[in-house]
């Protein structure tokens, strides 16, 4: 791996990807480069031992821009990956970068879809936006056969308890919001069980930056019985 610092240890991420190709990637926030504030990169390797170069994943043209928070899930039907994270753009006082939200979520998620985990830089990032509101913050991604051909893409964030859902492919137009017993919380983990795909599991525990302390807590839902109750609104919850 690259010696050096990465990012603040509050911010610190660093995701290990499942083997492809033969070759193991990890992926983490990168502050080294002195033409970014801060972008998404991953490293490759075929040992364990030796690291390729840093690549870059999510880099901006702006110095401000801070995308953060990479999370990676892979999608069967469609033979893409997903690669989800937190952009807030360029703040007010700074010219010439990309703006906020629009929905006032201030680090509001984004994803990509690329045919390879390594190949991310190429594609385009979309908002996940639902009845005018994004998740916003430590997106966390996964994906499940249930749901129809496509199966279901399930996205979490740090400040809603619904789960978003895409059933089509990753189309920027079909994102749903779905209500779940499972409240809000910062870095907001999913999981769906290789031999029960229709379970998704939610764990999480307090808000990031709230004074509100939570035990850790986990919530496991039918994802087809999720599909079917009615959308949510999206709104921030309360701690």
């Amino acid at each position: 791996m690259s010696r050096g610092p990465t990012c603040p240890r509050e911010h610190e991420r660093a995701d290990p990807h499942s083997p492809f190709n033969g070759t193991v990637g990890v992926f983490y926030s990168d502050q080294r480069d002195p033409l970014h504030a801060q972008k998404l990169v991953h490293q490759e390797s075929s040992d364990l031992e030796s690291w390729g170069p840093v690549v870059n994943d999510v880099a901006y043209k702006t110095y401000t821009d801070r995308p953060g928070m990479t999370v990676i899930a892979y999608i069967p039907p469609l033979k893409k990956y997903i690669f989800v994270y937190e952009y807030p753009g360029t703040p007010p006082e700074f010219k010439g970068g990309d703006t906020w939200s629009e929905t006032g979520e201030e680090y509001p998620v984004y994803y990509r879809l690329a045919d390879s985990p390594y190949r991310f830089d190429n594609d385009r990032g979309y908002p996940i936006i639902v009845k005018g509101m994004q998740p916003g913050s430590s997106p966390y991604v996964v994906w499940s056969p249930v749901g129809g051909v496509n199966g279901t893409i399930i996205v979490s964030d740090n400040n809603h308890s619904d789960v978003f859902t895409n059933s089509f492919g990753g189309r920027p137009d079909k994102w749903e919001a779905h209500k779940t017993p499972q409240p809000n919380a910062y870095s907001r983990a999913l999981h769906v069980p290789k031999n029960y795909p229709d379970h998704l599991m939610i764990l999480g525990a307090a808000r990031y930056s709230r004074a509100v302390i939570r035990p850790l807590s986990m919530s496991v839902v039918s994802i087809k019985e999720l599909l079917t109750l009615p959308h949510g609104d999206a709104r921030p919850l309360d701690p």
